[in-house]
């Protein structure tokens, strides 16, 4: 499916790039490699710890917003992967952490989906900042939503190692349900997954006629939501 993903491809679909130039990652096991991700984790841990100390100590933990999260998560070895460029929950699944003075003053755990798209109005209308009225999100605090929420998430791998050693530009695009997860490729073969009956992402159901009516219609809902962004709006900074 290659709707709105009209990237060049250097390579068929069915042409074996086993030989071709790639990057290389040597690990010894996964469990090396997710023993360094733990202790990562306790470093963030203790530092974030230090910065909410401090708020406190200056007084500012009353009337200070705090945001933690991340931008994305990393395969220790799910799927037989390492790191991230990949649409699996491990990936992409990444904590967020909101603390607002007056608001949920008993820690709450909520399980509704929600995307990094969201932080930017719910932060503005804590602040009283004026937003354009077609701003993508929501405010978290303020809006009703349910768990039938869709979220959307994107990659694009147009540039720099990818392209040089991979020889060809990649863009993925996700949209998941309560129950169904997809994924749009403009690169290999579409995926799709029901996280009901297969929460672990094992069994690839996007090639299965049975489900081309569920594929479908995950494709118009990333139409009609991510197909207004083209990736030549997209600006590298930095």
């Amino acid at each position: 499916y290659n709707a709105n993903l009209d990237l060049a491809i250097k390579y068929s679909e069915d042409q074996d790039l086993s030989k071709e130039p790639g990057r290389k990652k040597e690990i010894n096991s996964y469990n090396s490699f997710r023993l360094d991700y733990y202790r990562s984790v306790n470093y963030i841990d203790r530092y974030v710890g230090e910065i909410m100390d401090k708020l406190k100590a200056l007084s500012r933990d009353k009337d200070t917003m705090v945001v933690f999260t991340s931008d994305h998560g990393d395969m220790l070895g799910e799927h037989g992967l390492n790191l991230k460029m990949c649409f699996y929950d491990a990936s992409v699944k990444v904590p967020l952490l909101i603390h607002i003075p007056g608001q949920w003053e008993n820690s709450e755990l909520d399980d509704r989906p929600v995307m990094q798209l969201d932080l930017v109005p719910t932060i503005a209308k804590q602040f009283n900042i004026e937003t354009e009225n077609n701003l993508p999100g929501i405010d978290l605090v303020n809006d009703s939503y349910g768990h039938d929420r869709p979220i959307y998430s994107e990659m694009v791998s147009s540039f720099g190692a990818d392209v040089a050693q991979y020889g060809y530009e990649n863009h993925v695009r996700m949209v998941k349900t309560d129950k169904w997860k997809y994924f749009a490729k403009a690169f290999g073969s579409d995926e799709l997954y029901d996280l009901t009956q297969d929460p672990k992402e094992n069994n690839n159901l996007g090639q299965n006629l049975e489900y081309e009516s569920i594929c479908n219609k995950m494709k118009i809902l990333i139409d009609q939501n991510l197909g207004q962004f083209k990736v030549d709006d997209i600006k590298i900074v930095g």
